[in-house]
């Protein structure tokens, strides 16, 4: 027989077997030792456990191998004669029946009992002693004396360590986990194996991880007590894997631990296991803006093209999850539009300004940040405020508009319609020179025509001005001035009217005295309404901005004679004397017609696009003269320039004397 030597968990076992002689019942002594034990150490003597021995001086004993007890029905004879004693685990003396350890090394429980490896199993192996006498003329022995079986009980001593089913204790175990992994998930791990019997092979499992790492979120999920023997399926674990607390991919990545094992023996021996724990980053994570709400200012002036902000995002996920894009997605309802003023780069978060700003508008609009994770991505949204400041870059606007005024006057209380026109003319106006020239850009100034005697106080006019700017940079005055040796230029007045809004209001022009052209021109020794009465003044205007923006706008004033007066015959008599013999076309008399007004009568102003001044001739001139009589005259009149002439022979001897009207 020989019983090979194998380092802890490897099974060498070569044990050539003979068959036990037959008999029907023999006594059996069991003996113990521990595995590993020296050579020579002694087992047991057979003398001092059968009485019969002790007496037999002669008798002789021979072992044989009838195998462990899982195989009993097989045997070989082991004996102190052996070609081969070293291979041999026990000898027992022939004459003492001492059985010792012959070969330590093959005293190998785990060896020589595989299936009670890592098991409460008993190992123990079953010797027959057979039994014969020296002396051949002694007693013979019974059947039951000459054979004697023998059971050896191997104690398990702890001489192996657990050990991993992996190659290699230094190779990293991988275990890829998603960040969204449910807790209390349970992962297997690799099996030990002890290959120790009782409680030796016991096994306890502990988890480290490295120091930084000490909050870990797992734990160790122990479904035996004992070790599992090589016979059960690999599938079978007893060491598990679990998660205890959320994984979160954004704040550990991994995990380097460390999965150990040590037996219950005495002394402990123990194991270890690197773990390689990936934590997979998934989707779980929305952008976050760094600040949920942007507030700032932008002055009107700002150049289109300048980045007015950027907006900052992050995501705490990796990759296409982490990679953010950005988009303006709507206005709030108090906002000017965003989308045709601002333009977001979706990459950078750069907005940079696309169309030019109005002072004191406002934009509240959102703003999103999404990710690029598939199916679904995740959003977050932030509203940016933009108010825009006002630069005092604009100018009052002055304009001029007609006024039509109810005046009541007199006992009657009757209302009485101021008209005015209105109408663009040059800076140089019939000759008349501006008080400023030409302040205003488009270089052009009002012409207001008015007629003569209006009731004063009269508005002659409405003076609207507007600011484009907003604030104090469009708050609005505006002063009136007159060139000193200009004739009733005392009486135009500018009153502040109404305040439409914060940025326009309404001034009235007035006329505080009545003007009659008539009288003034006798006290003139002149017609300055036949000759154009006009009265220049200059509308100045300013901001409160700083710095201060100005306008000025020029108007010219335009007195109209009115219609008060009728044509008058300057004799309202016409005496003529005139020969028989005049000639047909004779002139008899010239008719002269006067009127005090000068201007064409039967138009008012605001019907007509310009006003023409007459001379009394002119005026005569457009007067239609016709001769009044019931009897046919042989005179006629020129309609026109009122000369009445002969249109027929004339005859003293016949009528003398015509009496006649002439109308116009």
């Amino acid at each position: 027989m020989s019983l090979l030597r194998k380092p802890c968990g490897t099974l060498g076992l070569n044990i050539p077997w003979v068959k036990s002689p037959d008999t029907a019942e023999y006594s059996e002594i069991p003996l113990n030792v521990s595995e590993n034990a020296e050579s020579g150490t002694i087992v047991g003597v057979l003398r001092q456990h059968l009485p019969f021995l002790k007496s037999g001086d002669d008798l002789r004993y021979q072992i044989y191998n009838l195998g462990t007890v899982a195989d009993s029905t097989r045997h070989s004879i082991i004996s102190s004669q052996s070609a081969n004693e070293s291979d041999f685990i026990f000898q027992i003396d022939p004459i003492t029946s001492t059985i010792t350890v012959l070969d330590s090394s093959s005293l190998d429980r785990e060896n020589l009992c595989p299936f009670a490896s890592g098991t409460e199993k008993e190992c123990s192996l079953n010797y027959g002693v057979a039994v014969s006498r020296s002396d051949k003329t002694a007693t013979p022995l019974t059947p039951e004396q000459s054979w004697i079986k023998v059971k050896i009980l191997i104690n398990d001593v702890n001489d192996c360590a657990p050990r991993f089913n992996n190659d290699s204790s230094d190779i990293c175990k991988v275990i890829d986990l998603p960040e969204d992994t449910a807790v209390g998930t349970k992962v297997p791990l690799p099996d030990a194996i002890d290959l120790d019997g009782s409680q030796n092979g016991q096994l306890i499992y502990h988890l480290n991880c490295e120091n930084e790492q000490t909050n870990h979120p797992f734990a160790l999920h122990q479904t035996r007590k004992l070790g599992i023997s090589r016979e059960e399926s690999p599938e079978t674990s007893q060491i598990r894997l679990q998660l205890r607390y959320p994984l979160d991919y954004e704040g550990q990545k991994s995990y380097n631990c460390t999965l150990g094992v040590c037996d219950n023996g005495t002394p402990m021996h123990c194991s270890t296991m690197p773990l390689c724990i990936s934590v997979h980053d998934v989707n779980d994570n929305a952008p976050v803006f760094q600040n949920e709400n942007t507030s700032f200012v932008l002055s009107e002036d700002t150049p289109v093209g300048t980045r007015v902000t950027k907006l900052n995002a992050t995501d705490a996920d990796s990759g296409a999850f982490g990679s953010i894009r950005f988009a303006l997605v709507g206005d709030l309802p108090d906002s000017m539009s965003s989308q045709r003023h601002f333009r977001l780069d979706p990459n950078t978060g750069e907005i940079f300004l696309t169309s030019p700003l109005q002072g004191g508008t406002k934009f509240n609009f959102w703003v999103e940040a999404r990710d690029r994770g598939e199916p679904e991505s995740r959003m977050s949204r932030s509203t940016i405020s933009i108010y825009v400041i006002d630069v005092n870059n604009h100018a009052p606007k002055i304009s001029v508009l007609p006024a039509s005024s109810k005046i009541r006057y007199g006992s009657r209380q009757t209302v009485k319609s101021v008209l005015s026109k209105v109408s663009k003319v040059s800076c140089n106006f019939a000759g008349v020179k501006a008080i400023k020239d030409c302040d205003n850009a488009d270089k052009v100034a009002s012409l207001i025509q008015v007629f003569e005697d209006n009731i004063a106080p009269s508005n002659i006019a409405f003076i609207q001005v507007t600011d484009a700017d907003v604030g104090e940079n469009a708050q609005i005055d505006c002063q009136l001035h007159v060139r000193p040796e200009i004739a009733f230029g005392e009486s135009i007045k500018l009153v502040p009217g109404h305040q439409i809004s914060s940025s326009k209001i309404v001034y009235k022009l007035v006329l505080e005295t009545m003007l009659d052209c008539e009288i003034h021109s006798r006290d003139r020794y002149t017609s300055i309404c036949n000759s154009g009465w006009i009265i220049p003044v200059k509308i100045e205007c300013r901001d409160f901005g700083t710095p201060v923006k100005k306008s000025y706008h020029n108007i010219f004033i335009e007195i109209i004679d009115n219609n008060e007066f009728s044509p008058v015959f300057e004799k309202e008599v016409y005496r003529a004397e005139i020969k028989e013999s005049a000639s047909l076309g004779s002139n008899v008399v010239q008719i002269s017609v006067t009127d005090e007004d000068s201007v064409v009568q039967g138009v008012s102003p605001n019907k007509r696009i310009n006003f023409k001044y007459l001379s009394s001739q002119q005026v005569q001139q457009k007067l239609r003269f016709e001769l009044d009589s019931k009897e046919d005259l042989p005179f006629a009149v020129d309609s026109l320039s009122g000369r009445i002439y002969v249109s027929d022979k004339l005859d003293a001897e016949n009528k003398t004397e015509y009496n006649f009207k002439v109308s116009f």
